[in-house]
């Protein structure tokens, strides 16, 4: 155990200890009212003073504990940043295809491999059929599901998005790279921004929500609060988000 660790459980006793005698104390006054004992203010106001600084001794250790606490919510904050980040990492090879009529998808693996690659295959894609792992599919709405795929690296997974992305014509099927809750969440706020020309561009680069802003230049969008520096939406003359957190 560190010595982080012992002071918070160190103060953690301490404050245990603080309201047991509190509470032992409330017992004793409440059976000297009771017994008739306690019959003048100066007795009374004696007994409210004391409580009132016990109470604030209890607020300090609080603050104490809580300030304590801060630096290891901060900590589990990053851990758990690495581990989406990782979660990311394993995605990396797997693509999401939408847009295709549930009731033609094929509910035997192999056969859902096979018409993945056909499908693949149409839109005159040639990846060999060895180049997808596997393909699975599960519903995600009312007649809508979504078909995951698995390439065999990123290079396949990346050329054909890049050949998919090229025809303009096709607004049905879509290809898009699979993402993490986190990450999916914030990949739309991002397009949000765009939408709202806060942005020119939001897409995924290397498994991390990427934004072109209106400069030309480029970032990496890690968390909800990297997009409030970015120019109001169209129409307003500031930050609504902004704002919010002001209020």
């Amino acid at each position: 155990m560190d010595s982080n660790e012992s002071v918070d459980h160190n103060s953690e006793s301490t404050l245990g200890l603080v309201l047991k005698q509190m509470q032992q104390d409330k017992a004793d006054i409440l059976k000297e009212i009771q017994a008739g004992r306690i019959d003048t203010a100066n007795r009374i106001e004696s007994l409210r003073t004391e409580v009132d600084n016990k109470f604030s001794r209890v607020d300090q250790r609080v603050a104490a504990i809580e300030s304590s606490m801060g630096g290891s919510k901060d900590a589990i904050d990053n851990i758990q940043a690495k581990l989406d980040e990782i979660e990311q990492a394993r995605l990396s090879t797997q693509m999401d295809i939408t847009g295709v009529n549930p009731a033609s998808i094929p509910t035997n693996q192999r056969d859902l491999r096979s018409f993945v690659h056909n499908l693949i295959n149409s839109y005159k894609i040639t990846v060999p059929i060895s180049d997808i792992h596997h393909a699975y599919s599960r519903p995600v709405g009312p007649n809508k599901c979504v078909i995951v795929v698995v390439f065999a690296s990123v290079m396949v997974k990346s050329f054909v998005m890049q050949e998919k992305r090229k025809l303009k014509d096709d607004k049905k099927i879509f290809f898009d790279h699979r993402l993490t809750p986190k990450m999916r969440t914030l990949y739309w706020s991002a397009r949000s921004a765009v939408k709202n020309k806060r942005a020119q561009k939001a897409f995924i680069a290397s498994g991390r929500v990427m934004l072109e802003q209106l400069d030309g230049s480029k970032s990496v969008i890690r968390s909800p609060e990297d997009l409030d520096s970015l120019p109001p939406p169209v129409g307003t003359s500031s930050n609504p988000q902004r704002h919010q957190k002001e209020a």
